[in-house]
């Protein structure tokens, strides 16, 4: 994978194709069995602390203490990064979340953990961002404004962002560049026109981008025998 500076990278795949497990290596969270990777010129995991100094992420379901409402939730991340109060009222804002800042965060919806898990992610301006699946459990609404928002982040935080999703029609509407994953492997990486050129080439009609990626997917899995 390469991912550009300054870019959107979309991570697309069906479930179980290892998006997860990639962003996990990329935080040290689990190992590769085999290669390497590095991060604004820094070796994981010879660099590891080093590399998570720069990165904001979100990774599956988001967790929180209960008890603690949003915004505490937020200052927990704060002080242990070391940032001034405003940074919490900063990203509560972005995300759409100030309204209900003092809620209990047990008592948030799926949707409104979500966007706390963005807020966590984004707090503290960091020039990497790790997103997993970002928009899962958000009305059609919240999916419009967090794409909108993750489609902004390199121009207005000057940052680079990795996201996940099973959905290529998403992912079209956010990303400028994409690697198509199944099984762990790398089927395909560009931008979206260079996918519909590769597509075409073997035959797939680029009418419906969805039923192409979809293609893509079940041909290599039938050249691995039928594997789903």
């Amino acid at each position: 994978m390469h991912i550009p500076k300054g870019k959107v990278y979309g991570l697309l795949g069906p479930n179980g194709a290892g998006k997860s497990t990639i962003m996990k290596m990329f935080l040290g969270l689990t190992n590769p069995t085999s290669g390497g990777l590095t991060i604004d010129d820094k070796k994981h995991p010879k660099d590891r602390n080093e590399i998570l100094k720069e990165i904001g992420s979100f990774i599956e379901a988001p967790a929180f203490y209960g008890n603690l409402t949003g915004e505490e939730n937020l200052d927990v991340v704060r002080k242990i990064l070391k940032l001034p109060q405003t940074s919490v009222d900063e990203v509560l804002e972005i995300v759409g979340l100030t309204k209900w800042k003092d809620r209990l965060a047990r008592k948030y919806s799926l949707g409104m953990k979500q966007r706390l898990g963005l807020a966590s992610a984004l707090i503290g301006r960091p020039p990497i961002l790790i997103l997993d699946e970002p928009t899962n459990g958000l009305d059609p609404v919240g999916v419009h404004e967090i794409r909108n928002l993750i489609r902004s982040l390199p121009e207005k935080f000057d940052c680079t962002v990795l996201v996940s999703s099973h959905l290529l029609s998403e992912i079209e509407l956010m990303a400028d560049n994409i690697g198509v994953l199944n099984h762990g492997n790398l089927l395909f990486e560009g931008t979206i026109e260079e996918l519909k050129q590769k597509v075409a080439e073997q035959g797939y009609s680029t009418n419906n981008l969805e039923d192409t990626f979809i293609a893509l997917i079940d041909g290599d899995n039938v050249q691995r025998g039928g594997m789903k």
